[in-house]
């Protein structure tokens, strides 16, 4: 869980946060499918770039 582009290559931008996924069995045992974990805009906000930050700023909700 190395800090490296690597490590966390597997990355969307969604609504509720950055979701980063790990391959299956690469956190836990083999369960059937692959692990991704959401974490909130407030968390990582202070270590994005000016980059990061816009493209945050450009999510949105999807239309119904």
């Amino acid at each position: 869980f190395q800090p490296t582009a690597e490590n966390y290559k597997n990355f969307a931008l969604t609504p509720s946060g950055l979701s980063v996924g790990f391959a299956n069995g690469e956190v836990a045992p083999p369960f059937g499918g692959a692990i991704y974990t959401i974490v909130p805009y407030g968390f990582v906000a202070p270590f994005l770039s000016d980059f990061g930050a816009e493209l945050i700023a450009g999510v949105r909700r999807p239309r119904n």
